[in-house]
């Protein structure tokens, strides 16, 4: 159960901060 946990949580955090990046770098750089 931790293991799982432990996916979802970091796939959340990855889609968070991608968000993040794409609202602050959103009339900036492109990657």
């Amino acid at each position: 159960v931790a293991v799982i946990t432990l996916i979802v949580v970091g796939i959340y955090n990855y889609l968070f901060d991608k968000k993040l990046i794409s609202k602050k770098t959103r009339g900036g750089e492109q990657k």
